[in-house]
């Protein structure tokens, strides 16, 4: 594969590093701003005042002069103020400012293999001798310097790798998810050894989540931060055990006591073990029929598609409402031969879901390997949806 956009943010080895250690420690990259990708030459970014000139999203601060060492959102200043009185400046999203940026970090996405959306950029600006004071964030974050300097000390968290949740700073408010976290302790940069990492116009620092950080502008300081959210590993498995118990009304009840209980059915935990043994198998089966295509693959028909079929000479005409990769409905046009239309009117016809082998029973000259081929240009165009979720 190649990294293209991420070699214009670190050398050749440095995307090495990345791709062998990511997201274990820290890497940097230096070297002049014109070597990163053109959107961070725009002339939105070539001063702190042409920033937040057209800036008007929301709007945070780290105050020194607080008691502790939170962000806090800010809503009758704007950003030049928050930087007069002392404090640094975190713009929370600047992604739809500057023309590009979509195409930037899709390509980004892309190359880091997560998913559409999870990326988004940001901005902190500090003045001369402030900055951020110690936390860690649960997000992944890439640092970019465009304008002075400023000094970034680094320490990993040892009390909790990979936090899930939000950003923390010892001595805090705790919050309802960073209790089964902490086996070990709260988190404490305390007798931590910070890196320090000189941060120059083009620097680049990618900073894995759970990393204790602060920063110290030695000028009026600008950077702008690529803010990375990939689903986790629990992600994947919540979404699946949620859409696999929603089959089951049950599970669906709401759960109303009335005085005397919280209403939750505990009966229902006793064939929990049971439904997870059976998908935890099919995801650890690579050949599974919801990891892969095979005839007892389940598919359904997406409801508001509204297809038009029509017959001229032998070659099937299909209109219907379909839905593009990045979410938007669209219009889909397709001319097939005979074999193909039929096989699509069949699914037009068929409200509930089916598998495969169901398809195979009515069509049974159809090879697997053409349907195979078929369903998987359905299913890009929006007309079918793969049931990723085992059966019960």
């Amino acid at each position: 594969m190649q990294y293209t956009t991420l070699s214009t943010l670190l050398s050749a080895e440095g995307v090495s590093q990345l791709i062998d250690t990511w997201p274990q420690k820290c890497i940097d990259s230096h070297g002049p701003v014109s070597r990163l990708p053109p959107l961070f030459s725009n002339s939105l970014l070539s001063s702190i005042e042409s920033l937040t000139e057209g800036y008007n999203g929301k709007l945070f601060e780290f105050n020194p002069n607080s008691r502790d060492a939170m962000m806090h959102p800010v809503r009758d200043l704007s950003a030049v103020d928050v930087v007069k009185r002392g404090s640094t400046a975190y713009l929370a999203n600047i992604t739809s400012l500057l023309p590009g940026t979509d195409t930037f970090l899709h390509a980004l996405e892309h190359e880091l293999g997560i998913s559409r959306g999870r990326a988004r950029l940001t901005a902190f600006i500090s003045s001369a001798g402030t900055g951020a004071p110690v936390h860690y964030d649960a997000e992944d974050v890439i640092s970019i310097q465009l304008v002075g300097s400023k000094k970034f000390f680094t320490a990993p968290v040892k009390q909790i790798r990979y936090p899930y949740g939000r950003q923390y700073n010892e001595g805090g408010p705790a919050f309802e998810l960073i209790y089964p976290q902490v086996n070990s302790g709260f988190p404490s940069y305390k007798d931590q050894s910070f890196e320090k990492t000189d941060m120059q116009p083009g620097s680049v620092l990618f900073m894995p989540r759970g990393t204790w950080h602060h920063t110290e502008a030695e000028v009026d300081s600008l950077s702008i931060s690529i803010v990375l959210d990939p689903s986790v590993q629990i992600d994947h498995f919540l979404s699946q055990i949620k859409a696999t118990l929603l089959q089951d009304p049950a599970w669906r009840a709401p759960c109303y006591g009335f005085g005397k209980t919280d209403g939750v059915d505990t009966k229902l935990w006793n064939r929990l073990s049971n439904t997870i043994y059976k998908l935890t198998k099919n995801h650890q089966n690579p050949n599974s029929p919801i990891r892969s295509f095979q005839k007892d693959s389940r598919y359904v028909r997406n409801p508001d598609t509204d297809p038009r079929i029509t017959i001229d000479n032998g070659m099937y005409k299909v209109e219907f409402t379909g839905q593009n990769p990045q979410g938007q409905k669209q219009r889909v046009h397709l001319n097939m031969p005979a074999e193909g239309g039929k096989v699509f009117q069949w699914m037009a016809n068929t409200d509930k879901p089916f598998t495969v082998k169901e398809c195979m029973k009515s069509f049974p000259q159809a090879s697997l390997a053409d349907l195979e081929k078929f369903f998987a240009s359905s299913e890009e165009t929006g007309f079918l949806k793969k049931l990723w979720f085992i059966e019960i």
